[in-house]
C-alpha cells in the first residue's frame, strides 16, 4: 500500500516488488477528491481532479497522474483507496501509539487505507509488516490529532492509560515549540541517544541523536507554515 500523488514513488516501488514477487498485490492510498489515480485505473485512462476541493495531505496533492508514471501503474497496481482526512488522522495517532513515528498525513495515507477494511489484512500482521510510512519533518501536525478516539487500531489493539497518553502529548507539544522556534537542542530531546533516521527515497541513514540534531540545524528554516490549514482538521 503506497501513498500515491502523482504516481512517481508507487511505480518506482511497484516495479521493485513486481520484479522480486511478481504476484505481490500492489495498491496505493490517496486523499479523498484527490484520488486521481484509483479513478484512472478504473477508467483506463488519465482523468483529473475536480477544482475546489482542500485536504491536510499537501504533500501528495496532484491534479493528474503522470503520464509515464500511470503506464507503469497501470501494468503493476492492483486499485487504489481514497481516504478520508479524518481516516489520516486517525492514522497519524495509531501510529504514533504503536509505531512511536510522528508522520505527517500523505506519509499516512497507506496506514488509513490499510485501516478501512477495504481490503481485507490481518490486523497484527498489519502493524508488524503494513506500516512502513516515510516521516516528514517539513510540516509541523497539531498534537490533538494524536488523541486516542473511538475506532481505529488505537482503541482496538491499545492498553495504553489517560496519563501514557497525556505524557505522549506533552512530550509533543514541547517537541513541536521547539521546533517552530528553531531551538534545535530542546526539538531533539525527543530521540534517543541512539535513534536512527531514515530518509526512504534517497536511501540516507543518520545514526544518533547528536547526528540527527546537527543535519536538522543545518536545514534550518521557519516550519510553522501549514499550521492554520492543519488546524481545522484538529
Amino acid at each position: 500500500m503506497i501513498p500515491c500523488g502523482g504516481g512517481g514513488l508507487s511505480s518506482g516501488i511497484s516495479i521493485a516488488i513486481k520484479d522480486a514477487a511478481p504476484d505481490t498485490a500492489v495498491w496505493v492510498a490517496e486523499p479523498e477528491h484527490f484520488d486521481d489515480t484509483r479513478r484512472s485505473l478504473i477508467e483506463g485512462a488519465r482523468v483529473s481532479n475536480e477544482p475546489g476541493h482542500t485536504s491536510i495531505c499537501d504533500a501528495i496533492l496532484t491534479a493528474e497522474p503522470g503520464a509515464i508514471t500511470f503506464e507503469i501503474n497501470r501494468k503493476n497496481l492492483a486499485g487504489g483507496i481514497a481516504v478520508s482526512d479524518r481516516a489520516t488522522a486517525q492514522a497519524m495517532r495509531d501510529a504514533m501509539a504503536h509505531l512511536k513515528l510522528v508522520v505527517e498525513p500523505g506519509g499516512c495515507v497507506g496506514l488509513a487505507a490499510l485501516s478501512s477494511g477495504e481490503i481485507e489484512a490481518n490486523r497484527q500482521m498489519l502493524l508488524r509488516w503494513c506500516c512502513r510510512v516515510a516521516m516528514s519533518t517539513s510540516a509541523p501536525m497539531p498534537t490533538s490529532w494524536l488523541r486516542p478516539r473511538r475506532g481505529g487500531i488505537t482503541r482496538r489493539l491499545s492498553g495504553r492509560s489517560d496519563m501514557e497518553d497525556a505524557e505522549i502529548r506533552a512530550a509533543l507539544d514541547r517537541h513541536w515549540a521547539a521546533s517552530d522556534a528553531n531551538d534545535f537542542e530542546a526539538e531533539h530531546q525527543i530521540y534517543r541517544e541512539d535513534a536512527v533516521l531514515d530518509y526512504p527515497q534517497s536511501g540516507e541513514r543518520i545514526r544518533g541523536r547528536q547526528n540527527i540534531q546537527s543535519s536538522r540545524a543545518a536545514q534550518a528554516e521557519p516550519k510553522a507554515l501549514h499550521r492554520a490549514a492543519y488546524d481545522r482538521h484538529a
